[in-house]
């Protein structure tokens, strides 16, 4: 499917199939976009063409944060599903990195109470592997 498809392409395509993903609105997201998304996010983040250090893109993170809030304009269901796929990602080897940062965004959002729900859910979840690559 597209996670395989993703792992295998170069960076460009990989940051136009991105792009061309991010263009959707999130009005329009249903299940099977989230989906979509999960399954790029997979594979654009394991990719071999993604670079390891600074430079490194975490595919689909910014938007699975943004589709959880409160704010976003789709169902409950939905952001709660976002919350989900945020949370496995998280848990995975690959996105470890990830993890003190969206710590931090938790900490903020929590302080603004806004998305309290989703937040500690997900902050549950990022607490549940602070210092092992995989939890």
């Amino acid at each position: 499917a597209l996670a395989d498809l993703s792992a295998h392409l170069p960076l460009p395509l990989l940051d136009e199939l991105y792009a061309y993903i991010q263009s959707i609105p999130f009005a329009e997201y249903t299940a099977h976009t989230l989906t979509l998304l999960r399954g790029f996010a997979v594979g654009g983040i394991s990719s071999a063409h993604n670079p390891l250090k600074e430079e490194r893109r975490w595919y689909g993170l910014a938007e699975l944060w943004q589709l959880m809030a409160d704010a976003a304009p789709v169902s409950a269901e939905l952001r709660s599903a976002a919350a989900s796929v945020l949370a496995d990602l998280l848990a995975w080897p690959n996105c470890a990195p990830q993890r003190q940062p969206m710590l931090g965004q938790c900490i903020a959002q929590l302080s603004a109470g806004s998305s309290v729900v989703q937040t500690l859910r997900l902050l549950r979840a990022i607490l549940s592997c602070p210092s092992r690559p995989s939890c």
